[in-house]
């Protein structure tokens, strides 16, 4: 058995390049939304920053760290609407 245990530099990278992949996800949707508007009501979409790698990295790690999301999933509300 190999030691599966990651140093605390190696977990960091690894939250960076996932979150890169993240906000990287995030920018090429909204750029490719823009271009399924009308030509005239298309916005510019803004690339990502550091700022917003390191946020998305934090929501990760305290995943990690936490067991579960800065949003806390756990207590979401569901409204169904049964009227048919």
């Amino acid at each position: 058995m190999g030691d599966n245990n990651k140093s605390g530099y190696q977990l960091r990278t690894d939250l960076l390049g996932m979150a890169i992949g993240v906000v990287d996800q995030r920018v090429q949707r909204l750029f490719e939304n823009e271009h399924m508007k009308p030509e005239g009501q298309r916005t510019t979409v803004d690339p990502f920053t550091t700022e917003d790698v390191i946020a998305e990295a934090e929501k990760l790690y305290a995943f990690v760290e936490n067991g579960s999301s800065v949003h806390n999933l756990r207590n979401r509300v569901v409204i169904k609407n049964d009227e048919t």
